[in-house]
């Protein structure tokens, strides 16, 4: 069987990589046409409606989780500290659903920032999960280093106009996730949440890149982007029924 260290020494070498391989490509330009949503249609006077008004569902996320971390004594935690990293999480929620809004007013590169600022606490914030809870408790002070690396990505494309630094802090957690819970042990039941996450994200990512295709198969209905946005919360939605319904394995076993 493999060693717990031949592991973390495989999960470096394999963010490692990604790492090299997104800083290996030529720059990366934010095309413009990314602001060219196949739905723009104003309604009551909002601009961009669905794309706009459909961020609700994650300030519904952010609440519902914010309202359990501070409410209910019930979750289970091995350790105070895992908390803080599911703050910042549904935290990062909330801001998504404000800042996501506040870019689809006005789509635009400026706009932007105040959209993936917050998606990246929750992109740093979840990976911070799952190096707390698969790896060790010792890794907790790594959330604060890795919130600023999102901060840092955001800021360095928006300065120089090159996404790769973002990109990898965008995909590399949905790389690297998949990776560590199959390689090390679960303390938590409930594991399918989590990859209901991941999948959900994906599926994301997927209706995103088809925006003007499902609205056109849909008959100007609904947007793939609307739907993404959608699906994107039922994803962070998983989180919070993984925290709410989880048991420890070893509570489970005895």
């Amino acid at each position: 069987m493999m060693s717990r260290y031949l592991k973390m020494m495989l999960l470096l070498l394999f963010t490692l990589s990604v790492a090299v391989f997104y800083m290996q490509q030529p720059v990366i330009s934010q095309s413009l046409s990314y602001h060219q949503f196949a739905d723009q249609r104003t309604l009551m006077g909002i601009p961009n409606f669905w794309n706009t008004v459909s961020n609700m569902m994650f300030l519904l996320v952010g609440v519902a989780g914010v309202q359990q971390l501070s409410q209910n004594r019930k979750l289970v935690f091995r350790m105070p500290q895992e908390r803080r990293a599911y703050w910042v999480f549904f935290i990062g929620a909330i801001a998504i659903s404000v800042g996501s809004a506040y870019y689809h007013w006005a789509p635009d590169n400026f706009h932007l920032v105040f959209d993936r600022l917050p998606m990246t606490l929750a992109f740093m914030s979840i990976i911070s999960v799952i190096l707390n809870e698969r790896i060790s408790i010792k890794l907790s002070w790594l959330l604060w280093p890795l919130l600023l690396l999102g901060l840092v990505s955001v800021l360095y494309w928006y300065a120089k106009d090159d996404l790769r630094l973002y990109l990898f802090v965008q995909f590399s957690p949905m790389i690297c996730i998949p990776f560590i819970l199959v390689l090390f042990p679960a303390p938590y039941t409930q594991v399918k949440y989590l990859w209901l996450c991941l999948l959900g994200y994906a599926l994301a990512k997927i209706l995103e890149a088809d925006d003007v295709i499902i609205y056109q198969l849909t008959h100007h209905i609904v947007s793939g982007h609307v739907l993404k946005h959608i699906v994107a919360a039922i994803a962070m939605g998983f989180v919070l029924v993984y925290l709410r319904k989880r048991k420890l394995v070893s509570s489970v076993n005895r």
